[in-house]
């Protein structure tokens, strides 16, 4: 039995302190601070368990051949800089840090990357471009997230095998639906489809529980008609409204009375004790 468990364990740790295509890591060094420079002769980072708090990113360039590196459990907040350029990276590991977010364009068009485990940390959302174009990668962990919402363009990367997706909060909302829809009708239909069969929604309310795989594009996708419908009603019933505005003003400027503007006459005087002067009498006729 003991000898079981030494084979097990020693299987495990060469998986990250093992070979890298043909690059020996050496065991984890602890550091305080991560280096403003990275040796160009060395294949293998391994800083797991050191106290980073931030990371520079713009240390790997195409002029570094770090093929493997390890910063798991590094108390990582931050990530500065996103390096653009092509790098020699393969596996990069950042599980169990406290990252909130990434670069945006983190690790794209890196043709080499094949492995990225950025498990238990605290990421919400993931950035515009992750991931574009590194059309290698093989293996994405991402559990133990915040993650809401999945771009569909990670599931239509043509060499993934591996996607492990559960302990997020995901929002079974039309956008992760067509994306995990486009995944499966483009390839890897059974495989992609064991992989979301034990997620669950957590939102909208009357999806809690359910399974993310259950729920079909009609249940939370409206009809491009029904949607047109919603935009275009209320602007019908603004102008109906407007409308008759307008002609309720019309209306009530004709039944304003119009004031005359001759002149006034005489008051009368029927009021009580005022005699009117007698007209002067013809003079009778002589005879």
């Amino acid at each position: 039995m003991f000898f079981h468990w030494t084979l097990l364990l020693g299987l495990t740790l060469q998986l990250k302190t093992g070979p890298v295509c043909g690059c020996v890591c050496s065991p984890a060094t602890t550091l305080s601070q991560f280096p403003l420079e990275v040796p160009a002769d060395v294949c293998c980072l391994n800083y797991s368990r050191s106290a980073f708090g931030l990371l520079l990113w713009s240390v790997f360039t195409n002029e570094t051949n770090v093929e493997m590196l390890d910063l798991s459990s590094c108390n990582i907040s931050f990530i500065q800089g996103n390096n653009k350029q092509v790098s020699a990276l393969q596996k990069v590991y950042l599980e169990r840090n406290r990252l909130r977010r990434l670069p945006d364009q983190f690790l794209a068009a890196q043709p080499n990357l094949t492995e990225v485990n950025l498990s238990e940390n605290l990421l919400q959302e993931l950035p515009g471009g992750f991931l574009q174009d590194s059309s290698s990668l093989q293996s994405l962990n991402l559990q133990g997230n915040q993650l809401r919402s999945l771009p569909g363009s990670l599931l239509l990367l043509p060499s993934l095998q591996r996607l492990e997706l559960d302990g997020n909060q995901w929002e079974c909302s039309c956008l992760l639906l067509e994306g995990l829809e486009a995944g499966r009708q483009v390839n890897r239909t059974h495989k992609l489809q064991n992989v979301v069969r034990n997620l669950t929604c957590s939102s909208p309310r009357h999806l809690t529980g359910r399974s993310v795989w259950s729920v079909s594009l009609t249940d939370v996708c409206r009809p491009a008609g029904l949607t047109a419908l919603f935009i275009v009603l209320p602007l019908l019933i603004l102008s109906a409204l407007l409308l008759c505005w307008c002609c309720g003003r019309k209306r009530k400027k004709k039944e304003t009375p119009t004031f005359s503007t001759s002149k006034k006459r005489a008051p009368s005087s029927s009021y009580p004790g005022h005699k009117h002067p007698s007209k002067p009498q013809p003079p009778a006729a002589e005879q």
